[in-house]
């Protein structure tokens, strides 16, 4: 089974993806996380096979934790999965070693599709960002 953690810090918004996931019947969560702190702590030994990671976060923002979680873990995949559309926000991402940027307002269906977009070694992007 394909494991998946989550960066996230809003609460509803982390337990709607976790059931997302639980339904899936296709994925085990590795780990939620509301702070990229706590997942650089516990990721390394644990490693999931996908990240989806927020981009503001309270202290390290995603971006920087994306690249610190490539540096521990580099077959971890992890994919953006943001609110921001922003070319800024996108770049910084993409360098700092994401393999995807989604945004939040994805369908269900479209977050798991880059799931397995991602673990197929594509690089999913929601539409608006992909125009970019």
């Amino acid at each position: 089974m394909t494991t998946v953690a989550l960066i996230e810090d809003d609460s509803a918004y982390r337990t709607g993806v976790e059931r997302l996931l639980a339904r899936s019947g296709r994925f085990a969560l590795a780990g939620s996380f509301a702070h990229a702190e706590a997942a650089l702590r516990e990721l390394p030994g644990r490693p999931a096979h996908v990240v989806l990671c927020d981009i503001n976060l309270p202290g390290m923002p995603g971006p920087a934790a994306v690249l610190r979680l490539r540096q521990s873990c580099p077959a971890m995949r992890c994919v953006m999965l943001t609110i921001f559309d922003d070319a800024e926000n996108l770049f910084a991402s993409l360098q700092a070693g994401a393999a995807g940027y989604l945004l939040k307002n994805a369908s269900p269906a479209e977050i798991v599709a880059g799931i397995d977009e991602v673990l197929a070694g594509g690089a999913p992007m929601s539409r608006p960002i992909a125009r970019r």
